[in-house]
């Protein structure tokens, strides 16, 4: 499969395969990687992209995958919500034994570790029988809501879950491949759902601070304009909804969507990372931060820090 496939959908790619970049006879650009390259730089997205690193050959020993900031819970909900992604393993204290002989009753015991580490390194996702029942439960309710919603149950039951989008972009210096993988897609009417764990209040103003530092937007139009690419009947109609969900009870649910003046302006970065990407695959150059003439560059001013110092000062004087 690997650099074999072409613009459209495909079914059943491995995951280790699409985080590889390894589908498409040149990289291909995600959502991730245009993040890094309007927030870093072009040579940041290179040392976080598995393919690039072996490629360009810039840095010592293998490339190692940052470790994700989800939480096991949350991803523990995704994966049964989906019926996909990491599988769970889950764990008994008794089923261990203390440096003594007696059954555990915790899995803090030497044994038990050990076990967990080999499932981690297994690509598992390990849980104890209590996190399995909170999962279990989360999943399950959030699901119930979901299918009970008058627009998107009927979507939700119809879509499949991640499915891989592959698709060509032009550019000023030739196309680019790009490619996406929504949770769940229903083909019927363009729309993309994404699960979002949190242990927060879901209130909208916690969402979009959260959806803002997560990168969820970038996601979202990237996701629409790769729909859009591959079925073009959905042209316009293409909707990316990304479902808010609590890990706790009352496992709140609430499906969302952003402003259409926020996918426009991030449509616009979108449009600045593809001409800079498509810059360096077809320069081979992959630039670093530039170095200013001054030898050196101003930082912006932290508008509370100086209120907090100006304010010490008076109460001083």
């Amino acid at each position: 499969m690997t650099g074999t496939l072409g613009p459209g959908l495909h079914r059943d790619v491995p995951m280790d395969l699409y985080l590889d970049d390894s589908l498409t006879p040149q990289p291909a650009l995600s959502a991730s990687g245009i993040r890094t390259i309007i927030e870093a730089t072009p040579l940041a997205l290179a040392a976080r992209n598995p393919r690039l690193w072996r490629e360009l050959n810039l840095w010592p020993g293998e490339f190692r995958r940052r470790e994700s900031k989800s939480t096991k819970m949350g991803t523990a909900i995704h994966s049964l919500l989906l019926g996909a992604g990491q599988t769970i393993c889950v764990f008994r204290p008794e089923d261990f034994r203390t440096k003594s002989g007696k059954p555990g009753k915790n899995l803090g015991t030497e044994e038990a570790k050990g076990a967990i580490a080999r499932a981690i390194a297994d690509g598992l996702l390990p849980l104890s029988e209590a996190e399995n029942v909170i999962a279990i439960a989360a999943a399950e309710q959030a699901e119930r809501k979901i299918l009970a919603h008058r627009i998107h149950g009927p979507a939700w039951e119809r879509s499949e879950s991640e499915v891989t989008l592959i698709w060509q972009r032009q550019t000023s210096f030739g196309p680019i491949w790009c490619r996406c993988r929504p949770d769940r897609l229903d083909i019927a009417t363009g729309t993309a759902y994404d699960p979002k764990t949190t242990s927060k209040p879901i209130n909208l103003p916690s969402l979009a601070g959260k959806f803002a530092s997560e990168g969820t937007d970038y996601q979202a139009a990237w996701v629409i304009d790769g729909i859009e690419n591959v079925f073009p009947a959905l042209q316009g109609r293409a909707r990316f909804v990304p479902i808010a969900i609590e890990i706790e009870p009352p496992y709140g649910t609430r499906p969302l969507r952003f402003p259409t003046s926020t996918l426009q302006l991030i449509g616009q970065q979108i449009d600045i990372a593809c001409e800079l990407f498509a810059r360096c695959v077809y320069t081979g150059e992959w630039p670093d931060w530039p170095e200013p003439e001054s030898g050196e560059e101003v930082l912006p001013e932290v508008t509370w820090r100086e209120k907090a110092i100006i304010e010490a000062l008076e109460a001083e004087a």
